[in-house]
C-alpha cells in the first residue's frame, strides 16, 4: 500500500514533538526532511562539547584520524591501535605522522575562542615512544608513512555505534566545522537546550557554527571560566537570561579572573561553584549560591557574614556549603568565631533535623531581617541532582530570613 509523504508543515509539527537527538540523525541520514527539521523548534536536555565531540542527551558525536596500513599484511603499532580504538587522534598528521598544530589555535568564522592561547600539552608519555623514533626515522629518510589515514566520524548511542569513514583531504578543524554546520546550522529558531556544558580541557577553540543562537536554562563550565562565559554570550539568546543556574568548575584560580562578576554568572538565579583550589575573589551576590570543595576555606565562611552585616542582602539569599564529616573540626571553629559576634545568639530552627549540625546561630542584619548559620542533610530539596553529593556529607547553610523565623533558645 503506497501512501503519501507528510506535507511541509505537518512534517514540521511531527519533528518538533520528536526526541531531539532522533531528530538530528534522521536529518543526517535523510536529506529529504532536512529543510523541515531546520525550520522546527529544536530542543535538547544536555548539550556537553569536548575536543572534537560532543554530546547532545545521550548520543555522543566525535571525529577524530585513524590509521590503516597500506600493505595488506603490514601491523599497527600498538599505541596507533589504542588511538583507533578511542576513535582517533584529535590534531592534523602530517605525512611523516607528525602532529600539524599550525591551525589548532587559529579561530575562523563563528568559532568560539575559550582558552588562552597554548598548545595543548599531551597525556601520554612512555608508550609514545616508539611511535617519535618512527617519526624521526620517516623524517631522516624523507619517507611518507606507512599507513593511509582516514577521518572518523562516529554517533555512538545507548545500544548502537554508526561510524563513516571519509578521506583525509581536509584539516580536522573543517570536518568539525562541516559536522556542526550539518547539526546546528541554518536553523530558523534559537535551539531550546536545558543544560549546556563546555569541558575543552587544554583546546582553545570551539569549533562553532556561524549566527547559530541557544536559548540555555543551565550553563556548565570548566577549565578556563572567564574565557569560556565571555565566548558564549555571542551566541546565547537574549531570552535566556537571566539563566535558571550557573556552574563554574574551577581547579585553579588563575584561570578564574573574577568570572563571577561577569552579567550571565552574576545574574543567574542560582550559581554552583565546584572549587579544587582556593578561592581568592569577593563574595558572589547571587541569590542562590551552593559551594562544593577539595580545600575548604576558613576565610569564604568569615567573608559571606563579614559581608552581610556591612552590606546587608536581600531576605532568601543563601549559601549552601556541601562539606565532609572529616572536615568538622573547621566548621566548629567557626561556629565559635559566629558566636562572638555582636547580637549572635544560639537559636531554634523549625524543621531542623540535621543530626550533625543541631544547632542554629543567629544574627539579626536590621529591623526586617536576620542572618541565620545552620546545619542540613545533604538529601535537602534544594540540593542539585547533578552535584555528586558522596553520603558523608552534611550541608551548612549561611541564610537571610525575615526577622523572627528563629526562637531564641
Amino acid at each position: 500500500m503506497n501512501s503519501k509523504p507528510l506535507a511541509y508543515e505537518s512534517l514540521k509539527c511531527v519533528l518538533e514533538h520528536m526526541d531531539g537527538t532522533k531528530r538530528i540523525q534522521a536529518s543526517i541520514s535523510m536529506p529529504s526532511i532536512r529543510t523541515a527539521e531546520k525550520a522546527a523548534p529544536l530542543r535538547i536536555t544536555n548539550l556537553q562539547f569536548k575536543p572534537y565531540r560532543f554530546e547532545a542527551n545521550n548520543d555522543i558525536y566525535q571525529i577524530g584520524i585513524i590509521r590503516k596500513c597500506k600493505e595488506q599484511d603490514g601491523k599497527l603499532l600498538t599505541i596507533i591501535e589504542e588511538w583507533n580504538e578511542r576513535g582517533g587522534v584529535k590534531c592534523d598528521l602530517d605525512r611523516f605522522e607528525t602532529e600539524d598544530k599550525s591551525f589548532e589555535n587559529t579561530p575562523f568564522e563563528g568559532d568560539l575562542v575559550v582558552g588562552n592561547a597554548k598548545y595543548r600539552e599531551r597525556e601520554v608519555a612512555g608508550t609514545i615512544r616508539g611511535f617519535e623514533i618512527q617519526q624521526m626515522r620517516l623524517r631522516s629518510e624523507n619517507e611518507s608513512s606507512p599507513y593511509t589515514q582516514y577521518i572518523r566520524f562516529s554517533i555512538k548511542s545507548e545500544n548502537s555505534e554508526k561510524v563513516e569513514y571519509m578521506e583525509y583531504n581536509k584539516k580536522l578543524h573543517e570536518a568539525m566545522k562541516y559536522l556542526m554546520q550539518r547539526v546546528f546550522g541554518g536553523r530558523l529558531r534559537s535551539i531550546r537546550v536545558n543544560r549546556f556544558s563546555v569541558n575543552m580541557a587544554n583546546d582553545t577553540i570551539l569549533r562553532f557554527v556561524k549566527e547559530t543562537k541557544m536559548k540555555i536554562d543551565r550553563l556548565k563550565m570548566e577549565e578556563d571560566v572567564t574565557a569560556v562565559v565571555n565566548s558564549l554570550e555571542s551566541i546565547i539568546d537574549e531570552s535566556s537570561y537571566p539563566l535558571k543556574s550557573v556552574q563554574m568548575n574551577i581547579n585553579t584560580h588563575k584561570l578564574y579572573k573574577d568570572a563571577h562578576l561577569h552579567p550571565i554568572v552574576k545574574e543567574s538565579q542560582v550559581l554552583i561553584i565546584r572549587q579544587r583550589g582556593f578561592w581568592k575573589q569577593s563574595v558572589p551576590t547571587n541569590n542562590k549560591v551552593f559551594w562544593k570543595f577539595g580545600l575548604i576555606q576558613y576565610s569564604i565562611f568569615t567573608g559571606i557574614i563579614e559581608s552581610w552585616l556591612m552590606n546587608g542582602g536581600s531576605i532568601g539569599s543563601c549559601h549552601s556549603f556541601y562539606i565532609n564529616l572529616c572536615k568538622f573540626n573547621l566548621i566548629q571553629r567557626f561556629i565559635e568565631w559566629t558566636l562572638q559576634l555582636p547580637n549572635a545568639k544560639n537559636a531554634e530552627l523549625d524543621g531542623n533535623k540535621c543530626e550533625i549540625f543541631n544547632t542554629c546561630i543567629s544574627i539579626p542584619l536590621n529591623d526586617t531581617s536576620e542572618m541565620n548559620v545552620f546545619g542540613e542533610d545533604n538529601t535537602c530539596e534544594e540540593t542539585p541532582c547533578y552535584l555528586d553529593i558522596k553520603p558523608d556529607m552534611f550541608v551548612l547553610k549561611l541564610r537571610i530570613m525575615p526577622i523572627g523565623t528563629v526562637q531564641p533558645i
